[in-house]
Order: structure tokens, then C-alpha cells, then sequence
């Protein structure tokens, strides 16, 4: 993510932080494709839909709701997709 005012960049949300790992986040029109991204310009939530661990048998996807603030990104909620 980077300001379009300042020029900064930001990292996406962790890929892995203790109890919080997600695969590689890869954004639309990219390589890969291992996480996906909803977001919106004028907005400051990103939701990024990922399967943790998909190596595993018993991997469960989930829905990450991320909150732009303080110039990073807040876990706000996690939700167990139904598969």
C-alpha cells in the first residue's frame, strides 16, 4: 500500500505474527494468486481471504478483516469460511 500524498509504502498485513499466519499475499493482476484481496480506494478495510497452512489436510479458509491504522494494519476479526 503506499500514500498517494507522501509517496510512503506500506507492508501488507503480517505474513506471519504468532497466532496470525497467512500465505503470501499476492494482489490482483500478479503471479501467484495465494491469497485474495477485497478493498476499496476510499476506504481504510481490507478483507483478504487466505487458507492458512493449505498444505495440510485439515486446513480451514478464513476471512481476515484488516483496519488501516496508525500507518499499519489491525486484525480486527477472523471468520472460519464454511468449505
Amino acid at each position: 500500500m503506499s500514500d498517494a500524498e507522501t509517496g510512503a509504502v506500506y507492508n501488507p498485513p503480517p505474513v506471519s505474527d504468532g497466532e496470525l499466519s497467512l500465505p503470501m499475499l499476492v494482489f490482483p493482476n500478479s503471479a501467484g494468486g495465494t491469497a485474495e484481496t477485497e478493498y476499496r480506494r476510499n476506504s481504510r478495510l481490507m478483507i483478504v481471504r487466505a487458507t492458512p497452512h493449505a498444505d495440510r489436510r485439515d486446513a480451514v479458509p478464513y476471512e481476515y478483516y484488516f483496519l488501516w491504522q496508525d500507518n499499519r494494519w489491525k486484525l480486527l476479526r477472523r471468520v472460519a469460511l464454511e468449505g
